[in-house]
């Protein structure tokens, strides 16, 4: 019986990164290498348990462990069923791109079979040092492995493998003969071309030796490796391990596991530390580059990234109704965080300008002060260089009809300052307490009075044939600071004077000497002295911001009554 399948991947951003902030990996200084072997940094001892001295060791990397210093750590589940992805096809050796390789679901070999494989880097006085490992289903016979730090994105397919080789993948190879200890270790860096890995460093052409704890470095101390000569405790954090003929067991068996570390900034030289995005451990027929790979174990490992997020700004001018009463004028602030090891270059943002319906935006940076306007999905630089750990906050100020505007921006980076294209993005999208809305209220003002004329000076006369004319003077104001839309004017005698118009803020209409022909003065009043004519007007309209109908409850208006005879005398109301 093979053990049950677990096949999941984990990898985790670890706290304390403030560590590096200050020292930028990837600003090409050569620095004094960092000696791979350093308990106070992680413990190279042939065990997973996490002991004194302070570094760390796998058991606080594992998925239930609490995280240690690392940068960046990843751990991986492989399944050791018959269900196992693994190598497939003679094509895939490491000389060849990522492309050629082949995988299939299958079972390899026991003694190739992973189980499980964890990756950690660590900022190690200014130098990327990453620690690797991996433990094996059973230990019958020798095994060689491999350990790729990819660049780009690496994942599979039905058949084989997605993405493809960068320069700058750094390859680690290593030997894992039965009975003895590590005394291989190769270093190589994809160059590409028809010799496509060059050796950095090796055991074989620079030496190396055992010291008495069983650890074997290269004489650069550069790169480090050790195997378990003894059964050593696993971890509770595992979630478990198995081993070949004995099902769950609590120890793993000698040689059974694996660790090695390497100061990829020392042998790389001083030229810029790599931007690493993915992990790869692969057992192998020997340790050499064209060995046939045979088991493989694949996750995420961002060493560079970045996060940007969106939220409105509340002040004097922000959230404000422009001019024209139908758009507003939002501020908003994009923080971008370099959450990697190095520094990112040319930083740029694009907002999602391209909303449904009628509610276009248009946005531009206004510190730092960026010239011209965002288009939809235009790139916009803002920054030169983030160093890492560092955030840079952005102002985007946008117009738009959306109340509140909620829309996406994606910030973009490049890994390096060599890198042809920005090759890191993030994109948030604001929250529902990110934004801010204004909230106006629709409001019109509506006068109406009699309209004097010669010969009417109460804006009431008598028609020949019979009945009266009465004229009166209207006007309405829209007296709020959002346009009025579909605007309706509507007298009771003189009938609609206005349909479906638009009023913008403080804007007045006026309707003079608007006459209607009357029978009967109001109660149908006989004496000329108390005859008076009444007649209203009443508008209704709706916000264009608001969406809100004004005067809701009850429609604003306003009545002029206009008597037949002009009041005269101590009698008359003032």
């Amino acid at each position: 019986m093979r053990r049950v399948p677990a096949s999941a991947s984990r990898w985790r951003s670890l706290p304390r990164a403030g560590l590096f902030v200050s020292l930028l990996l990837a600003c090409g200084a050569a620095l004094a290498g960092a000696p791979v072997k350093d308990p106070n940094v992680f413990e190279l001892d042939g065990n997973a348990h996490d002991q004194a001295p302070a570094g760390d060791d796998w058991e606080l990397i594992a998925p239930d462990g609490t995280g240690g210093n690392a940068l960046r750590g990843v751990f991986i589940t492989d399944s050791v069923t018959g269900d196992d992805k693994i190598f497939h096809g003679g094509g895939s050796k490491d000389v060849r791109d990522i492309s050629q390789w082949g995988a299939t679901t299958g079972e390899p070999p026991d003694k190739n079979d992973i189980e499980h494989a964890y990756a950690a880097a660590y900022n190690v006085g200014g130098d990327l040092v990453i620690y690797f490992g991996l433990d094996r289903f059973s230990t019958d016979g020798d095994s060689a492995m491999g350990f790729w730090f990819f660049k780009n994105n690496i994942g599979t397919t039905a058949t084989g493998f997605s993405g493809v080789h960068a320069v700058g993948d750094i390859l680690v190879t290593s030997d894992n003969v039965t009975g003895g200890t590590v005394s291989v270790i190769n270093v190589f860096k994809w160059v590409g071309g028809q010799n496509p890995l060059q050796l950095l460093a090796s055991s074989t052409t620079g030496g190396g030796s055992t010291d008495g704890a069983g650890v074997f470095c290269l004489t650069n101390t550069y790169a480090c490796a050790i195997r378990n000569a003894t059964a050593q405790p696993v971890p509770a954090s595992w979630g478990g391990y198995t081993f070949k003929g004995a099902g769950a067991v609590n120890d793993f068996p000698p040689f059974a596991f694996y660790e090695g570390g390497v100061n990829i900034s020392a042998l790389l030289g001083g030229s810029e530390t790599p931007c690493f995005s993915s992990f790869m451990a692969m057992t192998r027929t020997s340790a050499s580059e064209t060995a046939q790979l045979k088991d493989f174990a694949l996750g995420a490992f961002p060493l560079c990234g970045i996060s940007v997020g969106k939220a409105c700004v509340v002040d004097a001018d922000s959230p404000k109704i422009n001019s024209d009463g139908e758009s507003i004028h939002t501020k908003f602030n994009i923080p971008i965080t370099n959450t990697g090891v190095g520094t990112v270059y040319d930083l740029s943002i694009e907002e999602d300008t391209a909303l449904p319906g009628s509610f276009a935006t248009s946005c531009h940076v206004s510190s730092p002060i960026v010239s011209g306007n965002m288009s939809t999905d235009g790139a916009v630089a803002v920054l030169a260089s983030l160093g890492a750990g560092a955030t840079s906050n952005i102002i985007v100020e946008c117009d738009s009809k959306a109340n509140p505007l909620v829309n996406s921006v994606t910030a973009r980076a490049k890994s390096t300052q060599a890198q042809a294209n920005r090759d890191l993005s993030a994109s948030h999208t604001t929250g529902s307490g990110e934004t801010c809305a204004v909230q106006p209220d629709p409001a019109i003002i509506v006068t109406k009075e009699c309209a004097p004329s010669t010969g009417a000076p109460t804006g009431v006369k008598l028609k020949v044939g019979g009945g009266f004319e009465v004229c009166v003077n209207i006007s309405v104001k829209n007296d709020s600071v959002e346009s009025l839309k579909s605007v309706s004017i509507t007298d009771n005698h003189i009938g609609a004077l206005l349909t479906g118009g638009t009023l913008t803020p403080g804007q007045t209409v006026t309707y003079n000497n608007q006459c209607y022909t009357a029978t009967n003065a109001d109660g149908n009043e006989t004496n000329p002295a108390e005859a008076a004519f009444s007649d209203e007007v009443n508008v209704s309209g709706v916000g264009a911001i608001s969406g809100e109908p004004v005067g809701d409850p009850a429609l604003p208006e306003a009545t002029a009554t206009c008597k037949l005879c002009p009041c005269s005398g101590p009698s008359c109301a003032p």
